[in-house]
């Protein structure tokens, strides 16, 4: 299946915002902030003026080209001969190593990247044979002639379990620093691989830090596999005790450290609603099974999520010889002491604080004491308490002014020639002092790939300073089929008079066709978005049609406005609005939103003023925590989707109502996720929630879900991950009709899809390969293992270094694939 996610229909101009490149003109004169304290950190180059960004005309659509093949590396400047390992037979001895240049190491295969067209989806998985012999970097080689490391082929998982990843352009060079340069203070350990599975773009997963799964025939049974001889990073074994440590003691432990009720839903029978059973097989194998059918957990973003060590005590795998030490029932004559030194009042507090190892006392994850590299049962450590992880990258600094983070010796991922990742030695983040800041410094060149601080209406001045600052614009679109929607809440009651518009199809259509999506998409994503309803793109499985895409997405003032008459609802003083029924005034909305929506809102408050409706915008952004009370407070939450390729990803999804937060019907939504327990049970109509033709819900429906297709949604949602695997017919059909009702009810009213609004858009200096062209919003960076420095020359330590290679395009651009 092709994973085309490009629309270029209608794309002829970029519309310059001058007020917002004015406005960010005025602010450019940021003084530089130094990073974290570092060996040998090279001084921030002064920041230079932005060019003025001009009116840019998009490239016309050509045929797709081929990308051109990969040029190769030149040498890089190293201290030392990286190292070459043969694995094929008996390993030899750490003396018998001999040195040899990376490009040598696997002189019978040379790897070439795949090509991919114009708009597809890369990917990162090998399906050649794993390599025999292998390569480290100068880095750990230095490392192992002093001792301080195990040799490479110790490192690495035996031959068979080794991850083999391909990179995107090309085999990189070893060394480097990689910057990223931005008011955010984002986690390291995010933007590194850490979990056991990771999602695709079309709602399947693949596995990562494990070596596989399987799912019996019935879908009752998960059987995981880890891979034999992997290490956490100080070199400790990572073994099924971590596994059964972390699944047993701290994910089901329901009383000292993981309270019942953040059991994840994803663990918990579909049907019966108890927790999922885990059980130990052999010393690489483990089980996970529920009572009923349940096809989807390996899919889930949970699974993505909390099968990341930072993710515990909601986790699938931990340092069991690190975190064993804090649990009372491996060290009880300690934790007294330690609920003193770490000031917490029980056990439950002391792995909440521990277990943050963004900027918790185990922040730096080097070890801090001798360990041992055989594995020991009765291990545990009590020196300085650090954190381990089975990242790319290992965090070693935190947090005043920024993170760093270094190389992780064990980690085990080599690309096809057998060069062990990953390529850079670190990575340092530097945080400015406002988003403008990190605007301004990545356009001086400043920052290596990242892109929280940039927005897409500022597009046409990030493209006008490409050159200057020797950098590509790159975009990750998510398949998920919503960067702009509203959520309409159908249990409000507040206002009665609302409450019974919200509930009413009719009027959630008005609001809809009043909305001209083509305006908003060039004042909010400079008109690079494709307006629709909240619908998947196409090659997702669950695609139920263009003509659902489309659905009452066309700007039609007058026919919302003949639904508002038909209504009952006129304009009787001529203030522009309509008269409510109760005669207290005109129709008004109250709307609320963080500042990335604000945009979004002022076109809503704009075109649904001209329908007659006052809308208040809110800029506290509050309303996302307001809206999702079971007694709701606002009817509207504005929103966008990462993980609904497949719905089934995420049971707490804005898609429809499946937790207690959801933001369509929280009270509904909690009774379906509680099986019963709590919430609005379905005892059929009731006159306080009415439509605003007087309907009330059916028997056996909510009170407040008047078609009773709220309800149904929860129905295929559960019934489907219990009918089959992600691309079972039934549950494709299932899945297509759950877009179908979505987009006929309008419990969201989508507007703008495929933008990469959030998380989507970057900055990439130019002599940093191997980041993806395009990829999943939500993982917005491929393997970071596999970028690399062109002739492995970075930009921090080599102040005014230029690709000698690359030239500067941006993601409309032809060329962009193509280099």
């Amino acid at each position: 299946m092709r994973r085309m996610l490009w629309n270029m229909r209608g794309l002829a101009f970029i519309v310059v915002i001058v007020a917002t490149v004015a406005a960010l003109a005025c602010e450019s004169s940021e003084e530089q902030e130094q990073p974290l304290p570092a060996a040998a950190a090279a001084p921030a180059a002064p920041a230079a003026a932005p060019a003025e960004a001009q009116a840019v005309e998009l490239p016309a659509p050509q045929a797709q080209q081929q990308p051109a093949p990969a040029a190769p590396a030149r040498a890089a400047e190293q201290p030392e001969a990286a190292m070459g390992v043969s694995l094929g037979g008996a390993a030899p001895s750490a003396g018998e190593r001999q040195g040899e240049d990376p490009t040598d190491a696997m002189a019978d295969f040379k790897y070439e990247a795949p090509q991919i067209e114009p708009g597809d989806y890369p990917s990162h998985q090998w399906d050649g044979p794993i390599p025999t012999k292998f390569n480290e970097s100068p880095q750990s080689a230095a490392l192992v002639r002093s001792g301080d490391i195990l040799p490479l082929e110790e490192r690495l998982p035996v031959h068979e379990d080794i991850w083999v990843i391909a990179p995107y352009d090309e085999i990189g060079v070893y060394g480097g620093t990689m910057r990223i340069t931005s008011s955010q203070l984002k986690t390291l350990d995010h933007l590194a691989v850490t979990s056991l599975v990771n999602g695709d773009p079309v709602g399947t997963s693949e596995p990562r830090i494990i070596k596989g799964w399987e799912v019996s025939d019935d879908g009752r049974k998960y059987t995981f596999t880890n891979r034999r001889g992997a290490r956490w990073s100080d070199g400790y074994p990572m073994t099924i005790e971590d596994v059964r440590f972390a699944m047993e003691d701290l994910m089901f432990n329901e009383g000292d450290v993981n309270p019942a009720s953040r059991i994840p839903v994803e663990l918990k029978s579909q049907i019966t609603g108890n927790r999922a059973r885990f059980a130990v097989v052999d010393d690489v194998t483990w089980t996970v099974e529920f009572d009923d059918p349940y096809y989807d957990l390996a899919s889930s973003r949970h699974m993505w999520g909390s099968s990341k060590t930072r993710g515990c005590p909601r986790c699938y795998y931990a340092p069991s010889h690190l975190y064993k030490r804090f649990h009372p029932k491996y060290n009880a004559e300690e934790i007294d002491s330690l609920l003193a030194e770490y000031e917490q009042d029980n056990v439950r507090g002391l792995f909440n604080l521990i277990r943050n190892i963004r900027s918790g006392p185990g922040h730096d994850w080097r070890q801090t004491g001798p360990i041992p590299t055989e594995y020991d049962p009765s291990f545990i450590y009590k020196g300085d308490f650090y954190a381990a992880a089975m990242s790319e990258l290992i965090q070693t600094r935190c947090c005043e002014g920024g993170r760093a983070a270094e190389r992780n010796h064990y980690f085990i991922g080599v690309d096809p020639e057998g060069n062990q990742m990953p390529y850079i030695d670190e990575q340092i983040l530097i945080r400015t002092e406002d988003r403008t800041a990190g605007v301004f410094r990545a356009m001086n060149g400043e920052n290596d790939y990242f892109g929280g601080d940039m927005i897409l209406s500022e597009l046409p001045l990030y493209m006008a300073n490409m050159e200057k600052g020797d950098y590509s614009v790159y975009i990750f679109r998510s398949p998920a089929g919503n960067d702009s929607a509203s959520a309409v809440q159908n249990e409000f009651v507040q206002d009665p008079e609302m409450g019974q518009l919200l509930r009413t199809k009719d009027f959630r259509k008005a609001l809809s066709i009043a909305t001209d999506r083509n305006e908003m998409n060039q004042v909010v994503a400079s008109g690079i978005g494709v307006p629709q309803q909240w619908i998947p793109h196409p090659i997702t499985p669950y695609y139920p049609g263009k003509e659902y895409a489309d659905l009452d997405a066309s700007y039609d003032l007058e026919g919302a406005k003949a639904i508002l008459a038909n209504m009952g609802y006129s304009d009787s003083n001529g203030d522009g609005y309509l008269d409510r029924k109760d005669g207290s005034g005109p129709l008004s909305l109250h709307y609320v939103a963080s500042s990335l929506y604000l945009p979004h809102l002022e076109i809503l408050q704009s075109h649904w003023g001209g329908l007659g409706i006052k809308v208040a915008i809110d800029e506290s952004g509050g309303g996302f925590g307001t809206a999702r009370k079971e007694d709701p407070e606002l009817p509207f939450e504005h929103h966008i989707s990462l993980y609904s390729m497949n719905q089934w990803t995420v049971q707490w999804t804005r898609a429809f109502a499946g937790t207690g937060g959801s933001p369509l019907g929280a009270a509904m939504g909690n009774y379906w996720a509680s099986f019963g327990e709590s919430g609005m049970a379905p005892t059929g109509g009731d006159s306080m929630y009415q439509d605003v033709y007087g309907n009330m819900a059916g028997a056996n429906s909510y009170p407040a879900d008047i078609t009773g297709n709220i309800m149904e949604m929860q129905d295929i949602w559960r019934t489907g991950i219990q009918t089959g695997p992600v691309l079972h017919p039934e549950r494709v059909e299932m899945g297509k009709e759950f877009w179908r009702i979505s987009a006929e009810e309008k419990y969201n009213i989508g507007y703008l899809a495929f933008m990469g609004i959030f998380r989507g858009m970057t900055m990439k200096r130019n002599n940093l390969r191997n980041v993806p062209k395009n990829h999943v919003a939500l993982e917005a960076k491929g393997i970071l293992g596999a970028y690399y420095f062109e002739d492995g020359l970075d930009n921090f330590t080599n102040p005014g270094n230029r690709s000698q290679k690359y030239k500067s395009v941006h993601f409309l651009d032809p060329e962009y694939w193509s280099q």
